[in-house]
């Protein structure tokens, strides 16, 4: 929370500033920033800064395929398929990662698949498309006492007072999300230039917990667009907004299977943004 994270200067954070980073893969980026302070500024006034992640391209036919196997077992694998020039990239990236991990209750199920194109029009802009479907689901153990560490580090909480285990009540983060963006810019001169992003994202989350069982399906709109002028002072100035629907249930949970509906909770989400920044690079 309190950090914005962007694909490609395309929002990932939700409107309710909810980032499942856990979704993104490593292999997917090239570059990470991390913009903090009055740079950072035009991501948001009042957060914590910004992680900005930058796809990788290649201009030529590119296939990499990994297989990882995991020390305490596990299996992750996944495909990375290039084709393009230096003006158009097509990119499909698909990976499996499986595994049980130390403690009971703790294993990690992802999928994920994507597709991003680029379009280059020898140098006065660009048009760029992007998808992407991801499934997690990690199994969360729960805290131990000192004594119960002590005595089994590697077993869930146990059940105590009402409550049941954590490996009872099925105790599990689960988060399927969908998302399609579209991105223009355009070189207008040496001088000038602009971009402007649309996006949509849909997650559906379901969370049994020892003490009930969320639901929960939050789609998010992003628009994004910035004008940017180069000289002694560097100029930017743009506008951001996103609105999202936050549909909450909760539920009594037992052993894992929701049951009784306890409190539901509809909330519509809006929030925008305008900013101008300028940067003085000295005297030449």
């Amino acid at each position: 929370r309190n950090v914005k994270v962007y694909w490609n200067q395309i929002p990932f954070t939700d409107a309710g500033n909810n980032t499942c980073l856990s979704l993104l893969e490593p292999e997917l980026f090239n570059q990470i920033v991390v913009s903090k302070g009055p740079k950072g500024g035009i991501y948001g006034a009042g957060t914590g800064g910004a992680l900005l992640f930058n796809s990788a391209w290649s201009d030529a036919y590119h296939l990499n395929a990994q297989q990882s196997y995991m020390s305490l077992g596990g299996l992750k694998t996944s495909l990375d398929y290039h084709v393009g020039n230096p003006n158009q990239n097509h990119r499909i990236f698909g990976s499996f990662w499986q595994q049980d991990g130390y403690r009971i209750q703790s294993a990690v199920k992802k999928q994920w698949l994507s597709y991003e194109f680029h379009q280059g029009f020898h140098g006065s802009g660009a048009f760029d498309l992007s998808t992407y479907y991801g499934d997690l689901a990690y199994q969360t153990p729960g805290g131990l006492t000192k004594a119960q560490y002590v005595a089994n580090p590697t077993q869930a909480r146990p059940a105590s007072g009402l409550f049941k285990s954590a490996q009872e009540q099925g105790a599990t983060f689960k988060i399927k999300s969908l998302g399609l963006s579209a991105k223009a810019s355009r070189v207008i001169s040496p001088a000038w230039a602009w971009d402007l992003s649309q996006s949509v994202q849909v997650n559906d989350i379901e969370n049994p917990t020892i003490r009930n069982y969320e639901i929960r399906h939050e789609p998010t709109y992003s628009t994004r667009g910035v004008l940017h002028h180069k000289g002694q002072i560097n100029t930017d100035f743009g506008f951001e907004y996103q609105a999202g629907q936050m549909n909450s249930s909760t539920h009594s949970n037992r052993f894992g299977v929701k049951e009784v509906l306890n409190y539901r909770q509809d909330m519509h989400v809006q929030q925008g943004s305008l900013f101008l920044q300028n940067e003085y690079i000295g005297l030449n």
